[in-house]
Formats: C-alpha cells, sequence, structure tokens
C-alpha cells in the first residue's frame, strides 16, 4: 500500500528564522543593555545633634593661672519679685470708693489743706483727701481721696467737689476736680486655696523669666552672660486667709559673667568627639550658653554649653560595589542606608527601564554629598 508523501512548507521555515532572527536580536540587545547599564549613586551622609559642655572656673585675670580656669568677672545681686493672682468667686463686700483729685487754688494766697479735709460732690458724696498738702496761690496740686462711707453709693463719676471747711467767699476760688471715676465701693474677698497659690506660683515665674529677658535685652553683648536663681519662696498669703489676691513672693540671685567669648570657644573646641576611622564636620552651632554651678570667694564655677549639628564624613572607598552588582534598585537603597552614617541613598539607573544595577562593579559610581564644615 502507498503512504502519501510529507512535503515540508516553506511558509513554515521562513517563520521559523524570522523567530529565531527576532530572538537572536533580543538577546543581543539585552547583552548590550546589560553590558551598556550604569548606575550613579549618591550617598548623603547622617546629620546628628551635637553638645559641648565643660565645666569651667571664673577667676579675676589678676589671679594666678589654674587648670580649667578662664579670667572674667562675675558680678552677683538679689532681688525680690511678687507673682499675684486675683481670687476667683467669693463676696463682695463694701469698701471706700478712692481715687486721684487735682485742688485747684485761683485765690491770691496759698491755702493750706490738712488730712480728713472734706470734698463734697455735687450730688452729696463725701469724700476725705488722705494727705496733708498745701496749695500754692495761682497753682493746683493732686492728692489721693476716699470716700467718707463705704459702698457702692460712695462711688462718683468725674466731677468738681466743693470744700465745706473753707468760708463761702472761698469756695468758688479753692476747689478741687476728678478727672476719672471714684471707684472701689466694693471688693471681693474669698478664702485662698491651694489652687490659687499655684496661681500665683505661676505668675511668679513668669514675672521671672520677663525679668531675665529684660536682664538678656539690656546686655546683649556676647561677653555677657546672665544667670537667674531663684533662692526662696515666701506666701504672702497662706491657704484659708481671705484676700483679694493669691500673693507670693520669690527672692533671687542674678549673677552676670563676663568672659571673652572666644575663650570659652577654645575651651568647647577640645571636647569635640574625634573617631579614629572617619572626620567630624561641626555644620552648625548655636550661641553659647552658660549657668553658674556655685560661686567662689572670687569668681564662680560655671557649666559652658554649646548645642548644634555634625556630620560623620564619608567616603566611598570603603563601600563594596559586590554588593550591590546585580541588586534591584530598592534593594540596593536599603543596603547603602543600612550602613551608620548614611541618611540617604539616591540611585540613578541607565538605561531607566533597567530595574537592576549593573552586573559589573566597576559601571557603579559612588559619590558622597559631604557638607561643609563650619
Amino acid at each position: 500500500m502507498n503512504m502519501p508523501k510529507h512535503s515540508s512548507s516553506p511558509r513554515f521555515y521562513g517563520r521559523v528564522a524570522i523567530g529565531f532572527s527576532a530572538l537572536t536580536a533580543l538577546l543581543a540587545l539585552v547583552i548590550a543593555a546589560l553590558s551598556l547599564s550604569r548606575a550613579a549613586i549618591t550617598l548623603v551622609p547622617r546629620t546628628s545633634p551635637l553638645t559641648l559642655q565643660k565645666v569651667l572656673t571664673v577667676i579675676p585675670s589678676s589671679a594666678p593661672s589654674a587648670p580649667d580656669a578662664i579670667p572674667g568677672t562675675v558680678i552677683t545681686k538679689t532681688v525680690t519679685l511678687e507673682g499675684d493672682v486675683p481670687v476667683t468667686g467669693g463676696t463682695l463686700v463694701p469698701d471706700r470708693a478712692h481715687g486721684s483729685v487735682t485742688v485747684i487754688n485761683t485765690y491770691d494766697r496759698n491755702q493750706p489743706l490738712v488730712a480728713t479735709t472734706r470734698l463734697l460732690s455735687p450730688e452729696g458724696v463725701l469724700f476725705r483727701i488722705t494727705d496733708t498738702v498745701t496749695v500754692p496761690a495761682g497753682g493746683e496740686t493732686e492728692v489721693e481721696a476716699r470716700a467718707d462711707i463705704p459702698g457702692k453709693e460712695g462711688e462718683a463719676h468725674p466731677t468738681r467737689f466743693t470744700i465745706p471747711g473753707l468760708r463761702q467767699e472761698l469756695q468758688d476760688k479753692i476747689y478741687a476736680v476728678s478727672k476719672t471715676p471714684m471707684t472701689g465701693g466694693e471688693r471681693r474677698i474669698s478664702a485662698i486655696t491651694e489652687a490659687d497659690i499655684e496661681k500665683a506660683r505661676t505668675a511668679l515665674a513668669r514675672v521671672s523669666a520677663d525679668a531675665l529677658q529684660q536682664l538678656k535685652w539690656e546686655n546683649e553683648n556676647n561677653d555677657t552672660f546672665i544667670s537667674f536663681e531663684q533662692l526662696n519662696e515666701k506666701v504672702m498669703t497662706p491657704v484659708g486667709e481671705e484676700a483679694q489676691n493669691a500673693r507670693i513672693q520669690g527672692m533671687y540671685r542674678i549673677t552676670t559673667v563676663r568672659v571673652d567669648p572666644e575663650i570659652l570657644a577654645t575651651q568647647l573646641q577640645e571636647k569635640i568627639p574625634s573617631r579614629q576611622d572617619s572626620a567630624l564636620a561641626i555644620t552648625s552651632l548655636n550661641p553659647i550658653e552658660l549657668s553658674v554651678d556655685r560661686l567662689t570667694a572670687d569668681g564662680a564655677v560655671v557649666s559652658v554649653t554649646q548645642r548644634g549639628t555634625a556630620t560623620i564624613l564619608l567616603s566611598s572607598q570603603g563601600i563594596d560595589k559586590k554588593r550591590l552588582t546585580g541588586e534591584k534598585a530598592s534593594v540596593a537603597r536599603q543596603i547603602l542606608q543600612s550602613i551608620p552614617d548614611v541618611s540617604e541613598a539616591q540611585i540613578t539607573l541607565r538605561p531607566k527601564f533597567l530595574p537592576y544595577l549593573p552586573f559589573l562593579s566597576d559601571h557603579i559610581t559612588i559619590t558622597v554629598q559631604n557638607p561643609s564644615a563650619l
């Protein structure tokens, strides 16, 4: 029996040839891309906080030199400050309204007025001056006056007062006027509580902070340092006492230290940490701070502090590129950022469509963005 003969189709062989050629071209393209691939890596070093601190003794320039001693001057004084806050709640009780009045004398003779001299408002409210004064002829005198009776009825708007104790013919020539209301006919009293004392303590802290700031403004030279130390505290209104305000006084010691800031900077330079494997760059420094630890017979022991930032200078020489070859960019970035002193790793690949770093280490370049030191 005769079998049918099979013949190869020219079209089939043509497709095979085209496919093989395309595969060869693609393989060649991949090989070319891999051989021509490049990776540029930029490393950003880590910046860390830096604190330089040293304890020094400030002594007069005439004193003999000693270890960790620097020349300067130390001046101390004590001040008393007070914090007070109104007491909330409580009860209103009558009090005597008061205020300032101006006694005017249009007569041609000086007029003496003793304390408790009466002043009468047009509404019939009676006040008495608190001090003895003499009003010059053709002149005027300021004096405090208080209502004769307590309560709101003793208050008065700005007005003109007659002086009933003078002769009738002098009352038009010598009189008093008030430019502001006479107030204070009531006051609030309440028993002081622990909460009131704490509020007064907070107010005292605010007053002392304002006083320190004012001193710094008045001594802006960079060779002057102000130390403000609270020595004691005295509660002026004990818990349970009836008062309008809770009050606390504090005694403070103000110490002014004057030293050459360049000497301080030189002393602090000695405290810059060093590392054998790399260099340290100081990238920022805040102003020097100085606090007084204790006073001595002729000076003070002080703590000198300067804060800032520092960066460990990196070198690309110490990084093993072979650990990075053929890795995905994300993996390579993790490897690089695991180095203790590296903050960030920026990777740029060429061609951009390749997700992997070159397989050849010499196709990888590493640069470091080390900052400039101060």
